[in-house]
């Protein structure tokens, strides 16, 4: 993040849930993560740089793209968790900025 502040698990996940399940551009999503994580000063810039630099090949981002496509739960129970945690936050997004 900016001014070299790092990203936890719940902030990381959150990002990629925004990002593949919804329709909020990068300023929105930033937005939307520092309502959600209070104290999080992360801008469109930092969440997009996040997003397609460091996030290309995270586990749980596949994970939740094999959920989005084709409804596959990961038989990992660690992939489990991050699917409930995305259906979860997707229950608490505006059904109109769902991308499902």
């Amino acid at each position: 993040m900016a001014h070299g502040s790092s990203w936890t698990k719940d902030q990381v996940l959150f990002l990629i849930v925004l990002k593949l399940c919804s329709k909020h551009r990068w300023k929105q999503t930033a937005e939307i993560l520092r309502q959600k994580f209070p104290g999080t000063t992360a801008t469109a810039k930092d969440c997009e740089s996040k997003f397609n630099k460091d996030l290309k090949k995270v586990v749980e981002r596949d994970w939740i793209e094999k959920f989005k496509a084709d409804a596959v739960i990961p038989q990992e129970e660690a992939g489990r968790r991050v699917i409930a945690q995305l259906v979860v936050w997707l229950g608490e997004m505006n059904a109109e900025d769902r991308v499902v």
